[in-house]
């Protein structure tokens, strides 16, 4: 099972003893664990959770279209980049996304994705280890 898919029912699991649920968010091109929706407070949050496929550094691609549909829906998200194991990694606010791609700061790549790359584009305030401690920043 994938890390991200992994993350998503650690998350459900914890979630659920607080009433919370969480379930793919419908806005999504295609229904998707990298796209995450927690209902918190009254408004829904959505996650969008991305692993790193390099063990040394962090790497993620976040897809440009992905990003465009969370900017277009005007709702609360976050850019969750898992790095190391399903328990750590960065949090980023969907303003601090679309801010590092409105100044260039994550490149678009030929693929389709804006590049992050953690020894450049990253800050250890952003980061976060465990569950809790990710939960404590995006309830």
């Amino acid at each position: 099972m994938a890390a991200v898919s992994i993350f998503r029912s650690m998350l459900s699991n914890v979630l659920s003893d607080k009433g919370i649920s969480v379930g793919r968010w419908a806005g999504a091109n295609r229904p998707s664990d990298h796209l995450l929706q927690v209902d918190t407070a009254g408004k829904a949050t959505v996650l969008y959770v991305k692993e790193s496929n390099t063990p040394n550094r962090g790497f993620w691609g976040l897809t440009r279209n992905q990003v465009e549909k969370l900017e277009a829906a005007g709702i609360r998200w976050f850019a969750i980049l898992l790095h190391g194991s399903i328990n750590g990694g960065y949090l980023l606010s969907g303003g601090q996304v679309e801010l590092r791609v409105r100044d260039g700061l994550f490149e678009l790549s030929r693929d389709g994705d804006y590049k992050v790359n953690e020894k450049t584009d990253l800050h250890a305030e952003q980061r976060f280890e465990g569950l809790s401690q990710l939960l404590a920043r995006v309830l």
